[in-house]
Formats: structure tokens, C-alpha cells, sequence
């Protein structure tokens, strides 16, 4: 197993068997790697996830759809519900948070596959939710969808050292809510706390 500590461009060098290894790009909890080595050295690539007491994590593509649970965090109680009604209508589990503080209760109590968190989110905001989610142990570490609206975009920049895996524009219908929901939960489920 190979751990990486380095920023994008630089290379780590493995002296002995002339093998160097250079972070191409990050994105989220995701990077691209470049890898040479001489022709006498066989590499190939491999998806590896990490789990914390080695019980087997299962992939979002192990579980049925209606296993599949969402933390919806929106201050719109009216999208929230159309949300919450598409979602659940096409088998995810949604849980539903108005605020910042009721988010991370919900995050500590059980961890979702996914968070929707909306930027503009009272007590706490996103950027103070995703500050504990990503600095506190107890907090689980899976993919989050930013949704935002032109009142809260300036606040985007200062998502950024977070690791957000997508961010998404309101107005937002809820099949493309779904639609986005899809598509990050068929990477695989890296680093994550799971919890029943």
C-alpha cells in the first residue's frame, strides 16, 4: 500500500526501484496518479478504500435503492419537501435538516451515503457543517452536493478547501437533483465511518 503526501506536481521517487509517482490532479477525495517505472516492473492501477475496524463496507452498488440514505440539509422547507418527495418517491432514504445544528445531529446519529447541503443553510451554514465533518472524528467522511442559489455563490470560494465533490445551481428540479445524486454515488465510497 502506497500512503501519499504530496500537492499536485510533485513526484515521490522510490530509490531502490527506480519508480517515481506524480499527483496528476485532486479532485475531492479523489487523485490521478502518473506512474514510471522500467519495463521490468509491472504496474497497474487499483481502486483501494480504507475502512476503520476492517468490517466490510459496502459499495452504494451493493445496495438496494431503498438502502441508499440521503441527508437533504436545505432552509427551503418547500424545496426540502419536493425534494424529499422525488427522492423518496424513486427509493432513497431521505432525512431531512432546516438548519446547521440539526445536520450534524443527524450526521453523528446515522451516516448517509450522501449529503445535500444547501450553502445558504441557517445555524452553521455549509461551510461550518462541512468544517466538522471534515476536522471531527466522529463525523463521517462521505460525498457532498452543494446546491446554491445566486444570493449565496460568493460563498462558494470559501467551500473549497473542503473537498466538495459537486456543487449545483437553484433553481434545481428534483429529477436533477436525482440526477446529480446518481451520479456521484456511483464512485466508490472512500474513508468512510460507517455506522448502522
Amino acid at each position: 500500500m502506497l500512503v501519499l503526501t504530496r500537492r499536485v506536481g510533485e513526484a515521490i521517487v522510490i530509490p531502490p526501484l527506480d519508480v517515481s509517482v506524480i499527483v496528476k490532479s485532486v479532485k475531492g477525495r479523489r487523485a490521478r496518479l502518473a506512474v514510471s517505472a522500467p519495463p521490468e516492473i509491472s504496474v497497474h492501477r487499483e481502486e483501494v478504500w480504507l475502512r476503520l475496524h476492517q468490517q466490510p463496507q459496502p459499495g452504494v452498488e451493493d445496495l438496494p435503492m431503498e438502502g441508499v440514505r440521503i441527508l437533504l440539509a436545505d432552509a427551503d422547507d418547500g424545496c426540502a419537501a419536493r425534494y424529499e418527495a422525488y427522492l423518496s418517491g424513486v427509493g432513497y432514504k431521505v432525512t431531512i435538516a432546516h438548519d446547521g445544528l440539526s445536520c450534524v445531529s443527524h450526521l453523528r446519529q446515522r451516516t448517509p451515503h450522501l449529503v445535500v447541503l444547501d450553502a445558504g443553510l441557517l445555524w452553521g451554514r455549509a461551510d461550518g457543517v462541512l468544517g466538522l465533518m471534515r476536522e471531527q472524528a466522529d463525523m463521517p467522511d462521505v460525498p457532498v452536493l452543494v446546491t446554491y442559489d445566486e444570493g449565496h455563490r460568493d460563498t462558494l470560494s470559501s467551500l473549497r478547501p473542503f473537498g466538495v465533490d459537486d456543487y449545483v445551481a437553484k433553481p434545481l428540479t428534483p429529477q436533477r437533483l436525482g440526477e446529480r445524486i446518481r451520479a456521484l454515488l456511483a464512485l466508490p465510497v472512500e474513508d468512510s465511518n460507517w455506522r448502522s
